[in-house]
Formats: structure tokens, sequence, C-alpha cells
């Protein structure tokens, strides 16, 4: 039989519009829900939870914790994660580095999953129109996903969130499109936007043939269906049976429910991670992707557009990670590359990830780790300029985006 053990970070059970502001976006909140798989099989349990009790009373003792309470995630505070590795503090690269030796071992098995909010509030505001053309949807849809959560228009995204009737629907479609236009105006001229004035052109042109058949309020209530639409992918790519799985949740009746509905394993229940030393590994692996995601949001995103002002934006500069991000003490780039390790022996799976359609940070995290490849010793790593490194990397995760659309048979969104 396998155990498996599942948690989440970054989880918002609605998209809510509060004061203002939408949560999803709001300081210190991801765009990006991430859920964590980590199973293995009953027999292997007891040695990893006897190595796991080790680690957790040593990072207890470091970081001052009660031996009576849990040793959670957010023990690494955020800071750490502003440049990626090249911020970790000694403490911060050695809990990792002893946490991730649990986990180096051929017979533990990982699933990530990996969704974009922003996607729920587009999909939400479309399954009200209907186009009088052809096209490819999942084309046009990252296209338009991408494009609403790099031009952060808080007043737009809360029209869509706020539909009650037709008439919002009408005025949201034509802001959207004036939106996009005023986008295309400015970027037009500048070489670096010439694929994506493109695609944003293709998009005018299909919203050009809308029409509204129905007006169905938005339902931003989080969907968990998919993060088990993966996990079973993964199940039957590895030869697991799901009536062989017992699966325990970190208290979330959302999640219990979306598993048990389409699940079909042999047990599926919740637990409290203080008590179960399954879930906190998961805890701790849901953080850890989320949090490297977060900072790789606040370094790469656009400018929010606020009152419609579109001049702020800058169309000219490429988007690149900070090369503070590739300065990395030889312990930073040895941990950085023992973790990626354990992804390249032991997880090398197509369904070891599963995302939506909005797919580019989920890439670019894993892109992230597996970059450290490129270089075989710290030595080699550190004869390129960490300038240099952030050029390199741009381009590695790029290469890595357009071999993903192409293998999944990508085309322009709109059909001549």
């Amino acid at each position: 039989m396998w155990k498996f053990y599942y948690d989440e970070a970054f989880h918002d059970r609605n998209i809510t519009v509060k004061e203002d502001l939408i949560n999803i976006y709001k300081e210190n909140s991801s765009d990006i829900y991430v859920g964590f798989f980590c199973g293995y099989t009953d027999t292997k349990e007891s040695e990893i939870w006897r190595k796991y009790i080790l680690f957790e009373n040593k990072y207890k003792k470091i970081y001052t914790i009660d031996k009576n309470k849990e040793l959670k995630a957010t023990t690494i505070r955020k800071k750490n994660y502003k440049n990626g590795f090249a911020s970790f503090v000694n403490n911060t690269v050695n809990f990792y580095r002893d946490f991730f030796k649990i986990l180096n071992d051929s017979e533990i098995v990982f699933h990530i999953s990996l969704f974009s909010k922003t996607e729920l509030i587009v999909l939400e505001f479309l399954k009200n129109i209907n186009f009088q053309m052809k096209f490819h949807e999942d084309a046009f849809l990252y296209s338009l996903i991408k494009f609403l959560y790099n031009y952060r228009n808080p007043k737009l995204l809360k029209k869509m969130i706020n539909i009650k009737d037709k008439n919002d629907i009408e005025k949201v479609l034509i802001d959207l499109k004036t939106m996009i236009e005023n986008v295309v105006a400015k970027a037009e001229s500048s070489k670096k936007k010439v694929t994506e004035t493109n695609a944003l052109k293709q998009i005018l042109s299909i919203l050009d043939t809308a029409y509204i058949p129905n007006s169905e309020q938005p339902q931003m209530s989080w969907r968990y269906e998919p993060i088990f639409i993966g996990f079973n992918k993964l199940l039957c790519e590895r030869g697991i049976n799901r009536t062989d799985v017992n699966l325990l949740i970190d208290e979330e009746n959302n999640t219990l429910e979306a598993a048990e509905k389409i699940g079909n394993y042999h047990s599926c229940n919740k637990g409290k991670s203080h008590e179960c030393i399954g879930l906190r590994i998961s805890d701790i692996l849901a953080h850890f992707f989320g949090e490297l995601i977060v900072a790789l949001e606040c370094e790469l995103k656009e400018e929010i557009i606020l009152e419609e002002d579109f001049s702020k934006i800058d169309y000219e500069t490429k988007k690149l990670l900070s090369h503070k991000w590739f300065e990395c003490s030889k312990e930073q780039f040895l941990l950085w590359q023992e973790i990626e390790t354990i992804f390249y022996k032991y997880q090398l799976h197509e369904w070891t990830g599963y995302d939506g359609v909005f797919c580019d940070y989920p890439i670019l995290v894993f892109a992230l780790l597996e970059y450290i490849f490129e270089y075989k010793t710290y030595e080699d790593f550190i004869k390129v300029k960490a300038e240099e490194h952030s050029e390199y990397f741009n381009t590695y995760s790029c290469q890595k985006l357009a071999y993903i659309f192409k293998r999944g048979g990508s085309e322009p969104a709109y059909i001549n």
C-alpha cells in the first residue's frame, strides 16, 4: 500500500474584493495556488519519519521553537527567497540541505499542482460569451490570461469579478478591448513586444466577434477537482493503482470532497499537520515552491495599471531576473544543485507537475531549478558573470516555454 500526504500554500478559498483590493493580488499573496503530494510505501514510512524527527528536533533548537510545537514551513522567513537561493542565509541553506537529504530516495514520489487564480477569473468571465469564429481556444486563453496577469488592471479585474447582469458583461468587454488597444498602440513600436502585440491583435480580432447569450454571475470559489486529475495522471504514469493509495489531506473540507469525488482511492481522510509528520513534510515542500514563485512574480511582473494610465509601463526594457539571483556562495550553489538532482534522478516524469492554461510561473520555477545543471561545478558557474547569468537564464526559460507549447501543439489563436 502507498501513503500520500497533501498540503497546500497560497490557498484562497474564494477570490474576493475587499476594501477595493483583490485578495489574490495583495502583498504576500500569490496568483499561483500550490499543492504538494508526497508519498511512499507503508514499509518505507517509518524510515522517512525517523529521519524527519531527527531533522525537526535539530531545527527546533536552532530556531528556538518549543519542543511540543510544530516546525512549520513559515519558520523560513519570506526575505530568504527574495533572490532565490542566493538570498538564503546559512541557517536556511542548512535547513533545506538536511530536509531534502531525507527525500533523496528513489522510493519517494512527488506531485505538485500549480494553478493560476487569474485563470479562474477569465474562465468565469468567458462562460457568458460565445464567438462567431473558429480559433485555438487554449492559445487564446493563454494570451488573454497572461495579458490580464502581466498588465494588472485592478479596476477592470474587479468589474470582472463583480458581474451581475448582461449589461455588466458588455461593459467589461468594451473596457477589455479598449485596454488591449491602448497597450498595442503603446507597444507596437517596441521590438521586444512584437510577439506580444501580434497575439493581442489576434485577441482583438476574436473579441470583435463576441456575443453574449448568457448572463451568469461569476463563481469565484476555488476549484479543487483539477488537483486530483493531475495526481491521478501521475499515479497512472508510475504504475500505482489508485485503490492502493491511502491519502491524508491537511485540514480542508473542499479538498477532501474533491478527492472523494474523483479519486477512487483506498482511503481518503483529512488530518492535522501537528499530529502527522507526512503532512509537515508536504507543508515544507509546498511553501518552498510557493515562496520561490512569489519571488519570481515580484521580480518579473509589470507595474500595476492605475487610473487607466498606460504611459508608465516600460515597453522597451527586457524583464530579467536580477543578477542578484545568481550571486551564489558555494554552499548555496551546492544546495541548488542537490535539490535539482533529486528531481532529475527520481521525479523526472511527465506528470510530476500539473498546471492550467497559464503555466508561465510553474514552468519558470522548474526552469530555475534545472538551470543549475548547465554548470557541473561551482567554479564553472562563477566563471560567468551574474549579469550574464540573467540573460542566459532568460534564454533558457524562454526555450523551455517554447518547447512546452510546441509539444502541446500550440498555435496562434486565430484560424484564417
